[in-house]
């Protein structure tokens, strides 16, 4: 253990300090998780108020569901206008944690997973431009995504956001409005291709 954990430790094993630390531990989870809730609520905000187009809707998961919430999953979901159709792209923004890393990524996915066989060929030209620009893995779900920010524990991260939350949220508004500005054109050409087919 190095000097600084040392004297955590010490200070935490004093007897009126660990009755105090017991009381907290049984708190803190719920207090990450409003952190935690509190970030994507800003980034909504500001994804939406810096969008570059009329008629784009963003929308976060439901926060709600504490089990999704429990297991560190957050989502956001950015619609093109007209988006009634059930089955069409969007861009997405999600978070994932796992034991000890948070990932942050962000691409275009489907509504619900494609079930036509000649989805691979009406998106091909999207895809295309999305792996020029980066969003170089794909799956049956995501015809392009990529990281945002790299892996973290969830610690890790909300220290960050605390200790800096209004870059952190400019650094990451600016990869999503990035992302529908370069991207907006081609996907609302291959949503209305997809509809013209199905």
């Amino acid at each position: 253990m190095d000097p600084y954990e040392n004297e955590i430790t010490s200070f935490l094993l004093e007897e009126e300090n660990f009755l105090l630390a017991l009381d907290i531990e049984k708190h803190f989870e719920a207090a990450k998780d409003l952190l935690h809730r509190e970030f994507w609520e800003k980034l909504r905000d500001q994804v939406d108020g810096q969008m570059p187009e009329e008629g784009w809707s963003v929308e976060l998961d439901d926060l709600a569901d504490e089990n999704d919430v429990s297991k560190g999953y957050f989502g956001m979901s950015i619609l093109p206008p007209d988006h009634t159709p059930q089955f069409h792209l969007m861009f997405r923004v999600e978070q994932h944690a796992g034991p000890t890393y948070l990932p942050l990524y962000g691409g275009v996915t489907w509504t619900e997973v494609p079930g036509i066989s000649s989805a691979a060929s009406l998106i091909s030209s999207l895809q295309a431009q999305l792996k020029e620009d980066g969003f170089t893995r794909s799956n049956e779900k995501w015809p392009g995504w990529r990281y945002i920010r790299g892996l973290s524990s969830r610690s890790d991260f909300l220290r960050e956001y605390r200790e800096r939350s209004d870059d952190l949220l400019a650094e990451i508004t600016s990869h999503v409005i990035m992302m529908v500005e370069r991207h907006s054109e081609e996907l609302l050409k291959t949503n209305k291709n997809i509809q013209e087919r199905i």
